[in-house]
């Protein structure tokens, strides 16, 4: 009889293990911690003397979103005050938190967003910027399907609008060169990034003045994603570098807002 009740303890202490097992992953579902995994293994992107040159190729690395979006007027600024702009943007995440949503970034749309700005005043501002531009014959303004895709508020249109030339848009989420180059392949699978996305944006990645070393790295690890054998082209990412000092007239037309080391972003501040 004892036998026989001990035999039914070990039954329902078997089953009550068993339902507290973790649950498994369901088709689909995001495995988080691996979304979040750094590759520890990748060295400095850049080496001391990109970082000392300033050049706008090295704010590539980290945008998620093109300079058309990045750029804040001074007219939309004062509506809110200095004061709640400088507090706001010490708000947002630390560039090195990889963000992959433009809410957590500043430009216009994060702008609009947090301070609520109306349809009237956000199209009123857009469109005498245009003319301002097109007048100052400077590229990079707004254009009226970028000014009605802002205005829908929907983060997936403007996602795809206003993304970075650099950066990769799948799933709902933002994924910056930065985040490609620090996160592991295991992280690239948990976010489930198709490789052809990654394929297309490696030509582009040597515009970024990665350090050799760097780029050598992330070449490995990137064809190790794609199983396939594919190559920088060094040269080109050399002629790159040689002329990184120029500087385009909207580049000369803008100024930067957020120098703040804490984020490390390229919004930028017109009149």
């Amino acid at each position: 009889m004892k036998k026989i009740f001990y035999f039914f303890v070990l039954i329902v202490v078997l089953i009550s293990f068993a339902s507290c097992k973790p649950a498994e992953k369901a088709s689909g579902q995001i495995d988080d911690s691996k979304a979040q995994e750094i590759d520890a293994t990748m060295p400095e992107p850049f080496d001391k003397q990109s970082e000392e040159s300033g050049g706008d190729e090295r704010e590539q690395y980290f945008a998620l979103c093109n300079e058309v979006l990045t750029s804040i007027s001074n007219e939309f600024i004062q509506e809110v005050g200095a004061d709640n702009f400088d507090k706001w943007l010490k708000e947002l995440p630390n560039v090195d938190e990889t963000p992959t949503s433009l809410l957590n970034t500043p430009n216009l749309y994060s702008f609009i967003m947090k301070f609520n700005v109306n349809d009237e005043k956000i199209r009123a501002v857009l469109e005498k910027e245009m003319e301002f531009y097109k007048e100052s014959n400077i590229p990079g303004a707004y254009t009226q399907e970028g000014i009605e895709i802002l205005l829908s508020r929907d983060e997936a249109k403007i996602m795809e609008h206003f993304a970075s030339e650099y950066s990769i848009v799948n799933n709902g989420k933002i994924y910056s060169p930065q985040w490609i180059y620090t996160h592991t392949i295991q992280a690239y699978e948990a976010e489930e990034i198709p490789p052809e996305l990654i394929k297309e944006k490696m030509e582009l990645y040597k515009d970024i003045p990665f350090s050799s070393k760097a780029l050598d790295a992330l070449e490995k690890k990137l064809n190790s994603y794609l199983q396939m054998d594919l190559t920088f082209n060094k040269d080109a990412k050399g002629t790159k570098e040689e002329t990184s000092s120029e500087t385009s007239p909207a580049q000369t037309a803008s100024t930067d807002a957020a120098t703040s080391s804490e984020t490390h972003n390229e919004t930028s501040v017109t009149d």
